[in-house]
Formats: structure tokens, sequence, C-alpha cells
């Protein structure tokens, strides 16, 4: 083992020319944050995270890798890393990232296998590659992989889980450098691109993992290579089955009759069709080259192992006939529609609802999943628009402003009382339903849900026109993180640790730290975003 390490260290080191150093700006244009150099009894960690692009507005999640990447530092310190031993490198593409950690395990296994040799004894045989792999085991290499995302996939936030993987043939199957412009070329050198950096991706962890270095994966599987821990952030089965899972208790379900159905809507954000093809032919090419439309398609999954036995019992309907009892897990595309701009989806609300012109009398809608807070803000605005009124408070009465007020400044509990039916089908001999008692219970509010903790939406969270949205726990699993690389480096079994469960990732089983989103309401924003730092009172619109 230790000649066959020495070996693929030589040829790496050849093949990378030994040419590479680390700085405040490497060689493959990603930028490095480095520390004063500091002992540490742990050892050394290299963080490779993507970049987050300049964001000016407050529409935006907070789950971020800029947000992450403090969190994750203070929660090393807390561990007992030295500041000086963290290293964090972010890379604004898949190709700059797989650079920068090939220059990382170069580096490092160059730098330990000197010291290695400066120490061997002269007859060593093969004591200076034992020596490199005892020196690289007091090291952790974390990477979140970066995923060029399209505009549908970015409404959820950074940490939400995408798989980066490419063609050997060179056909793209996903990952980054997508977007060539035009023609076959383009295509063909996008697809080149992502193989190249896969492969020099791939062979660095590969070599750093032989060589002793301990690597840790955060959210996105990487084709061909299996991790000693993986980081399961959200996937997009979670982030739908979380949404209607919430809906489903709110509305009470359960006890819905089918003589009077609850009416519900997904609106399904994917991926944009390209150059002026409709959905169906953009469904088509998604399937074929592997398109980020997998993200929506694997979210209905989630939506529908949740709402899909009330649809056959004819506890719930759709009010536009996008599903029906005859929809399975895989008829997602009647559902998506492109959502990248807020006047997409204001048109395609007033479209399912039927009330393009505004004059019609209100359509009934008891709930919506909008899937992310970019949706749902539109939504919100598009209701307002069309006149209905309430909050998720008269759908609850048990839960009013006053009452998330005084929650927030710590006075009492909120407690979720039983949900009353918002309308009831007339019966044919019912004298007492008037045309105006109908068309106000059709117009009231409905319960809208959304993921992302966008900030400019958490005031209506309180105000209750969105009555949940989500997030990643990133406090939690920033710690989590840390003591898996303290057990790492102390040589301790990670398994024992109680977050740990083994997963499949490509074919293995590996040791995950799984992460479940959390679910932020009115009932419990001060317990899950205010106190823990996440937004303030201000910003809660408080």
């Amino acid at each position: 083992m230790a000649r066959r390490c020495a070996s693929r260290l030589t040829a790496f080191l050849v093949a990378a020319g030994m040419l590479i150093t680390l700085g405040a700006c490497s060689s493959s244009g990603s930028t490095v944050t480095k520390t004063p150099p500091a002992s540490s009894p742990l050892g050394s960690v290299a963080v490779f995270l993507p970049s987050d692009g300049l964001t000016i507005s407050q529409h935006t999640p907070l789950n971020k890798w800029t947000k992450f990447t403090p969190t994750l530092t203070k929660s090393l310190e807390n561990r007992g890393f030295s500041r000086g031993s963290i290293n964090v490198t972010t890379s604004d593409s898949f190709d700059k990232q797989s650079r920068s950690i090939q220059d990382y395990v170069v580096n490092t296994l160059a730098i330990t296998d000197n010291k290695a040799k400066t120490k061997a004894p002269a007859s060593g045989g093969s004591s200076s590659s034992g020596a490199t792999q005892h020196a690289a085991s007091n090291a952790t290499l974390i990477v979140a992989p970066v995923v060029q995302l399209g505009d549908a996939d970015t409404q959820y936030g950074d940490y939400a889980s995408h798989s980066v993987t490419w063609d050997a043939a060179g056909g793209k199957s996903g990952g980054d450098d997508s977007t060539g412009t035009s023609g076959k070329s383009s295509a063909d050198d996008s697809a080149a691109t992502l193989r190249q950096a896969g492969d020099r991706l791939v062979s660095a962890l590969k070599l750093a993992r032989e060589s002793g270095v301990h690597v840790i994966v955060l959210s996105n599987p990487i084709q061909g290579f299996t991790p000693d821990v993986f980081v399961q952030m959200s996937t997009a089965e979670q982030i739908g089955s979380l949404q209607a899972k919430l809906l489903a208790s709110k509305l009470q379900l359960d006890k819905v009759s089918r003589d009077n159905p609850k009416s519900i809507e997904v609106l399904l954000p994917r991926a944009a069709a390209q150059d002026g093809a409709d959905n169906a032919d953009s469904a088509d090419s998604a399937a074929k080259d592997g398109s980020q439309d997998d993200f929506a398609a694997e979210a209905f999954v989630g939506i529908w192992k949740v709402l899909g036995p009330y649809v056959a019992a004819g506890k719930v309907v759709s009010p536009s006939g996008s599903f029906n009892a005859k929809t399975t897990q895989k008829d997602w595309q009647a559902s998506a529609f492109d959502a990248s701009k807020p006047q997409q989806v204001k048109d395609e609300l007033a479209r399912r609802l039927g009330m393009e012109q505004k004059k019609t009398p209100h359509t009934r809608i008891d709930g919506i999943i909008a899937m992310n807070d970019f949706v749902a803000s539109s939504a919100i605005d598009e209701l307002d628009s069309l006149q209905y009124t309430g909050s998720a408070a008269d759908v609850n009465p048990a839960i009013t402003i006053s009452g998330v007020l005084d929650n927030i400044a710590g006075k009492k509990d909120l407690l979720r009382g039983s949900v009353p039916d918002p309308a009831k089908q007339p019966a044919a001999n019912d004298t007492t339903t008037t045309p105006e008692n109908t068309e106000k219970n059709n117009s009231r509010w409905p319960i809208v849900t959304g993921y992302g903790a966008y900030i400019d939406t958490i005031p209506q969270v309180v105000n209750g026109r969105l009555w949940m949205t989500g997030l990643e726990d990133r406090q939690l699993m920033a710690a989590n993180i840390a003591q898996a690389c303290e057990q790492l480096d102390r040589s301790q079994d990670i398994g024992k640790l109680p977050f740990i469960a083994l997963a499949n990732v490509n074919g293995a089983q590996v040791p995950t730290i799984q992460g479940q989103p959390l679910a932020v309401s009115a009932s419990n924003l001060k317990k899950t975003l205010i106190d823990p730092g996440y937004i303030t009172l201000a910003e809660a619109g408080l």
C-alpha cells in the first residue's frame, strides 16, 4: 500500500508540474482565505466551497455558502482546531475548484513527503511513504462541489443537493459549465471542460484518501468518488415532502370527506425552455442531457408521496386540473412551469384559478405549495391583486397577529387549534347558501408554503400570508461536521457519533451526516430563526 501511494504521488506530482503554490489567490483563480500559520493538535482543515455571487437584495435564501463559512470555522475552533490551521478556498466554477483541490493535494503530500524523507532511515525502504501517509492523516479536506444552477434551482438556496456527474464519452450529464450558448462546438467544449475537471477532481481526492487525508463531501455527491464522510443537506424530495406534510396537517386532510374536498395547487418551478422551445420539447431535451429539471421531478416525488393518496381518495382536487386521481409520481410536468420571473408566477397562478381577467368570481383555493419563497412571494402578491382576503390566522383562529408578537417577545407559546373548514359545498336543498356567502368563502386566503427563509418574506410569515417556510439548520450542520473532523483526526470510530448513519453514496455505504430541513411558521419563528441569530427582529418586520 505504501509503495503504491508513493508511486501514485510521484506520478501525480509530475502530472501537476510541481508548479503549484497556495496563496491569497491560487493559480486557478479561486479565492483562498488563509490565516497566519499556527500549530493545532488536531491537524489542518482545508475547506473548498462554491463562491456566492454578489447579493445586494434581501430577496435571497438564508442558505448561502458565504453564511456557512464563518459558522463552520467557528465550530471547528470550538472543537479544538486552531484558527491558523483552517484554510477556506472558494471557487466560482467546478473547473477552478478542481484545480484548487489538486493544488492542495500536491502541496500537502509533497510537504509531508519531504518531511518524511528527512526523518526516514537510510535503509528505510517504504518508510518514507508510510511516514507520508501518517503525516497526511492529520489533514482533513472538506469539499462542497460547485454546481452551476439554473434560475429554478437557485431559488432554493445553495445547500440543496445536486449530483455532480459527467459523461466519460463527452456528453454532459450534470454538474457545472452547462451554459453553452450556441452550436455543437460550444456544447462539446463545455462537456469536455466538465469531464476534464471531474477527472482531475476525482484523481486528486482518491490520491488524498490513499495517502491518509480525510475527505468529507458536502451536499453534492461526486461521480466516481467515495468520501470518508458524506454530509446530506436538503434534497429536492425532502423539500417537497416537508411542505406537503405541513399542508396536509394544517388542512387536516385525514378528516376531509369526498363530498367536500380541499382545493390545492402545486406551483413547481422548472428550468426555462431554451431557444423558444415549449415545455414539452424542453422536457424531452432534459431527459437526454440531464438538465436541472431533475430537481423539479424529484421534488414532485416528495409532494406526491404525501398528497397522492388524498387525491386518489377524492379528498384533494386541483382547480386547474393539473393533477387528478390518475396522476403518478412521474407526472410532474403538468404542475411545472418556468418561474424565473415574478410575473410568470403571477400569470400562472391567475391562469390556474381561471381569473386572468380578475373580474370573475373567486375560485376556491385552500392551499398552495409554492416550493420556495421566490415563488411564494409572487403568488402572495397575485392573491392580493386578485383580492383574496385574510391570512393563515383566519384558517386557524388560535394563531393571531397579536399572539405572534407575544410569542416573539417570549410572553407565551402559540397553540394550534382545530382547523375549521373554510367553505362547505352547498347541499342541493340548502336555501341559506347565497351567491354572496359562497363568494365570501371562496375568496378566503389559502395556506401558502415555501422554502428558503428569504429575509424579505419573513414578515409575510409574521402576518400570516405565508404559512411556512424552511431552511437548513447550518449551525447544527456545522457543529456536526466539526465534531466528525475531530473524530477523524483522533482516529476514533466516527460511526459511534449519534448523528452518523450509513447511507448509499454512489453505490457504497458511507458514514453520513443527514440533515433535516427546519420548518418555520409563526408559532416557532422566534425559536428557529431569531434566537439562533439567523435573522434579527428588524428583519422579521418587528
